[in-house]
């Protein structure tokens, strides 16, 4: 029993003011599936790089903020640059967690004033396994191949959510 109002720390856990429950800020892995041995949230800062020169950004916006329950990080990324010297394929780096080597990834991209390419949409996939940095490519919803997007010097808005295995 836990009076109300307060927050039970679990084993190796720091107590907290407040209520809920704490988690050790290290992961004390159980052997046992049925168990939740691990959550946190936080913030990181997202970075657009390019593929052939990394570049740098001057950013209006540059929010991500995750939430990880045992094996499975849920991101959210709020992007927006006014200028950028970056030069290649975009990609996004900066993720809280590296992904799991077996990746399992779903991601939802929205933008403003950035060059997709005509009748596609813009798609984020992990760049390799085991890895912190997304590639944005242009979806082609008629069947045609994939392509990579290419670096924009100014985006007024992207916006990438999801979640991925760790």
């Amino acid at each position: 029993t836990v009076d109300k109002g307060k927050t039970l720390a679990l084993q190796g856990a720091t107590s907290v003011t407040g209520a809920g429950l704490s988690f050790p800020s290290t992961q004390v892995a159980s052997s046992d599936a049925n168990t939740l041995d691990d959550y946190e949230e936080g913030t990181f800062v997202p970075t657009i790089i390019g593929t052939t020169t990394a570049g740098v950004g001057t950013y209006s916006t540059q929010v991500g903020r995750y939430t990880k329950i045992g094996n499975v990080v849920h991101i959210e990324i709020n992007l927006a640059w006014t200028a950028h010297t970056g030069t290649g394929n975009m990609q996004i780096s900066g993720l809280p967690m590296t992904s799991s080597a077996s990746v399992r990834a779903t991601f939802a991209a929205h933008y403003n004033d950035m060059v997709v390419g005509a009748g596609k949409s813009l798609g984020v996939f992990f760049a390799s396994v085991s890895n912190t940095v997304l590639s944005a490519y242009a979806n082609d919803p008629t069947g045609g191949a994939n392509t990579a997007v290419t670096m924009d010097s100014v985006v007024y808005f992207l916006s990438i959510s999801g979640t991925y295995s760790v």
